[in-house]
């Protein structure tokens, strides 16, 4: 049949004077009072990916809940320094809340930022400067799909070690997993060339994430990333941030971009559909899901 939604590119202005583009996914058939709204942020560790990279998610979202999907080309490393990629994605944010209602958006009605891998630490840092900033329509929810969230500080001998010790066991464990190595994450430290102590950098340079939006994380058993995950839904739980966690237990990052056939992507899909289900609800929490 048909698509049920139309897609089409707009350039949005930025803060510093640059425009970048943004795919819109619009339903057909909007209600009366208007669409929920996600805006969406690409994986590729910060200096790969493009609007392609998430259409499935977009398409999907749009499909499924007769979302309007904002897809967002940001800047990537290393053709400009940090932290523009992630301005850019919150710029994004910041243009949707205003602009949404012209084609049929009702932040209202759920104002999600999703983020997958390298998007998920832009989307982690949106929702703390979203309630920084008291974003208005503010956002209801944060969707982050294998998310790059380093927990790392500059020691007193000027090397990076992790600030929750033991807890964080994964960098190790997974330095030789599949799709996502020790050596591919520093040659991202070197193109980012980050600001270690900024916020800008990781949702946990953040001194409080109380009244942060409600947020659904996955991890995959073999990715570097999986405990800096975890412990981000632990933190935010004990700051009182409603919090569901998906783990996929022997699988690396991403898994489902490379390995199309498994099945146990038809998992990862119906539990992407649940949890944007239980964040577009906006009701009662179901808590931790392990």
């Amino acid at each position: 049949g048909k698509p049920t939604w139309t897609e089409r590119n707009e350039s949005i202005a930025v803060r510093d004077g640059s425009t970048i583009k943004v795919r819109l996914y619009i339903p057909i058939d909007i209600p009366s009072d208007g669409a929920p709204v996600g805006v969406v942020n690409h994986g590729g560790g910060w200096f790969m990916g493009d609007l392609d990279s998430e259409a499935f998610l977009c398409r999907l979202f749009c499909f499924k809940f007769g979302m309007i999907m904002v897809n967002v080309d940001y800047r990537l490393y290393p053709d400009v320094q940090f932290p523009v990629p992630i301005t850019d994605c919150y710029d994004a944010i910041k243009w949707t809340a205003v602009t949404a209602p012209s084609f049929g958006g009702n932040p209202h009605k759920g104002f999600i930022t999703v983020g997958s891998s390298g998007g998920g630490t832009f989307s982690s840092i949106a929702t703390h400067l979203a309630r920084n900033a008291n974003l208005s329509p503010p956002l209801t929810g944060c969707l982050l799909i294998c998310p790059i969230l380093t927990d790392e500080v500059i020691s007193s001998s000027g090397t990076p070690v992790h600030r929750f010790g033991s807890r964080v066991r994964s960098p190790d464990q997974n330095a030789d997993a599949p799709l996502m190595t020790r050596a591919m994450q520093e040659s991202i430290k070197k193109l980012a060339e980050y600001d270690w102590p900024s916020p800008l950098l990781t949702p946990f340079n953040f001194k409080e994430h109380k009244g942060v939006c409600r947020t659904y994380i996955q991890v995959c058993g073999l990715d570097p990333w999986r405990d800096t995950g975890i412990v981000y839904g632990e933190v935010l739980r004990e700051e009182g941030v409603e919090v569901r966690l998906d783990a996929y237990p022997g699988l690396p990052h991403i898994w489902w971009t490379t390995f199309s056939g498994l099945k146990v992507n038809e998992t990862w899909v119906r539990n992407v559909l649940e949890g944007m289900e239980w964040l577009l609800e906006r009701g009662e929490s179901r808590g931790w899901r392990l």
